[in-house]
């Protein structure tokens, strides 16, 4: 799966929805149901400023329900843990796998058994941009 764009977050942007309680009720009025006001802020941990956004191209990572077309939220701050989904750069191109390490190797591992995965050796230019916190995805 490769990154097709990275966007910045801009803190003077925001988006507020009514959050709802949905029951079995198929028909509702949203007033009825209203809990509060959610923000895509409260998604964020710690600083705006430290995430951004990238809309993904590929199929690499569609059993983790990552697909074509869905919008990542990934915090450049956060150190990857072993089995973290991460936006990775190795030489030019721009990646989005499962990170793992593996008898002291790292690994990039697809989420489909179509892709191999990913050796990482030490004299590749490689960088990890973030880690992948929410994934939200386009119908």
């Amino acid at each position: 799966m490769k990154v097709i764009e990275k966007r910045n977050i801009k803190s003077r942007f925001s988006f507020e929805a009514p959050l709802i309680n949905m029951s079995s009720n198929l028909k509702f009025k949203v007033e009825e149901f209203y809990v509060s006001d959610f923000s895509m802020y409260s998604l964020l941990k710690g600083n705006p400023k430290n995430y951004f956004l990238v809309e993904v191209n590929g199929e690499s990572m569609i059993d983790k329900n990552i697909m074509n077309g869905d919008i990542l939220l990934v915090d450049s701050r956060s150190l990857p843990k072993d089995g973290d989904i991460i936006v990775a750069a190795i030489g030019s191109e721009t990646l989005v796998k499962e990170y793992r390490i593996i008898d002291g190797t790292v690994y990039l591992i697809a989420a489909n058994k179509k892709f191999m995965p990913i050796k990482i050796y030490p004299e590749e230019s490689f960088y990890i941009q973030g880690v992948v916190k929410h994934v939200i995805h386009q119908f």
